[in-house]
């Protein structure tokens, strides 16, 4: 094949895998980096925790205010663990806690030479 033929077969090979695994469903906001921020428990609406499974590159938890500000933070830490049981105490009819959903990788497009 020419070079030329060769760079177009992979130019759409690209385009199609971007747009399938674009419309394959929402993707996950993950936090970046653990926050300094000590929020003041009554001024947290709930939580959840970002597990790192891959889709997100490391463990947190996610703290919503009750003014909608997502805040995350580094579950190790003592404040953290008390605001946790805090919301969770509060909310014991309605848990806030969830875990952050596993994505499912595509398998659709993949460019291995091995196959």
């Amino acid at each position: 094949m020419k070079p030329f033929a060769i760079l177009v077969l992979l130019f759409n090979v690209l385009l199609v895998c971007t747009l399938t695994s674009a419309g394959s469903g929402p993707t996950a906001s993950c936090c970046l980096k653990a926050s300094n921020t000590v929020l003041q428990r009554e001024k947290i609406a709930s939580y959840h925790i970002q597990k790192d499974s891959g889709v997100c590159l490391f463990e947190a938890v996610v703290f919503t205010t009750i003014r909608g500000v997502r805040v995350c933070s580094d579950p190790r830490k003592p404040w953290v663990k008390k605001a946790m049981k805090y919301v969770d105490g509060k909310n014991k009819s309605t848990p806030s806690y969830q875990s952050t959903p596993e994505m499912p990788t595509s398998s659709r497009c993949t460019l291995d030479s091995t196959k």
